[in-house]
């Protein structure tokens, strides 16, 4: 899953305040899990999966009102009492806002799926989670367009951008953010708005949306703190929100390939720990690796590891670009 630094700063700001899942429900839907790419990478990591999902599950014990159902089916309200919630995010991309908010599940693809005046985008619902998992209607606040700056509060899906947009990398503070589109036609056959962007389906595919692609080898993104990562989506490389925090450098470990690329310092990704030859990395699925420039002779810094290229299969404007890992 997409995961931001304030993703983990908030794949995203820091949330201020917390929205309860519907009310009158005793249910809230959950999960995320990442979306992959169809191309190989030779190292195993697959695909490029950018995903969110939080590296660590913190238990803390609070004061809480529980509810109990009945055998009629109906939910009594018990005294106070303690109880502890861990964060199990899974895969894509994450934000640090924690923001939890749920309501009337809709098809992001279709934009007629909701009510006159609400639209349909991605929030977080799962308790303790800081990654997009669900996709519900939210009343449409706002007319900005793409590329605006927005008002958005993380993961809750309120903001002040158009139908068919959302506001991203919020500034934890302020919660200026900016304005981007989701992904149109279908998960079989997305298209961008934009044409210079790409589609990334992060998130089990409750977060498609359209992103800048960039060169790995020159980190040209146009925010400079974003990282360029694999597209989640399709054969490329995007640029996504930056979980790292700038403390994750090589030989970090992380939730492995196709979960956590975006937690990794710039120029790292997320591999197989089998390929980073570092003692942290052996009880991990992942550890953090460098991308490379294979027509380069800079040499990788793990012991037995070589610059391999990233695909198998040649992608155009990535024919250069590798991973260090060691071989196979």
């Amino acid at each position: 899953m997409l995961r931001r630094a304030a993703l983990l700063s908030c794949l995203f700001p820091i949330a201020l305040s917390s929205a309860a899942c519907d009310s009158g429900s005793a249910d809230t839907t959950s999960g995320e899990a990442s979306a992959a790419t169809s191309e190989d990478a030779t190292t195993g990591t697959g695909t490029g999966t950018a995903t969110a999902e939080a590296t660590t599950a913190e238990a803390t014990t609070a004061e809480a009102t529980t509810a109990e159902t009945t055998l009629d089916g109906t939910a009594d309200a018990t005294d106070s009492a303690d109880a502890t919630t861990t964060d199990t995010t899974d895969g894509g991309f994450v934000s640090t806002d924690m923001i939890m908010g749920c309501g009337t599940e809709c098809d992001i693809w279709n934009p007629a799926d909701c009510p006159t005046g609400e639209k349909c985008t991605a929030v977080a619902c799962e308790i303790g989670s800081n990654a997009w998992d669900t996709n519900v209607c939210r009343p449409v606040d706002g007319d900005k367009n793409e590329g605006d700056d927005c008002m958005g509060a993380g993961t809750d899906g309120n903001d002040d951008c158009a139908a068919g947009l959302m506001c991203w990398d919020a500034d934890a503070t302020t919660g200026l953010g900016t304005c981007i589109s989701f992904c149109i036609g279908s998960p079989t056959a997305p298209n961008c708005p934009n044409e210079s962007q790409l589609c990334a389906q992060a998130n089990d595919g409750t977060l498609p949306i359209c992103l800048d692609e960039c060169d790995p080898l020159s980190a040209d993104c146009p925010q400079t703190d974003d990282l360029c990562i694999p597209n989640p989506g399709e054969p490329g490389f995007v640029c996504v929100l930056d979980a790292s925090g700038g403390m994750s450098p090589y030989g970090t470990p992380c939730n492995g390939p196709n979960e956590d690329d975006n937690s990794c310092n710039q120029g790292l990704i997320c591999i197989p720990s089998e390929s980073v030859p570092e003692t942290d990395c052996g009880s991990s699925p992942g550890c953090c690796s460098p991308i490379c420039d294979l027509s380069s002779s800079d040499p990788c810094p793990g012991q037995g590891q070589m610059c391999l290229p990233f695909y198998d299969t040649p992608v155009p404007n990535y024919g250069d670009v590798g991973i260090c890992a060691i071989p196979n």
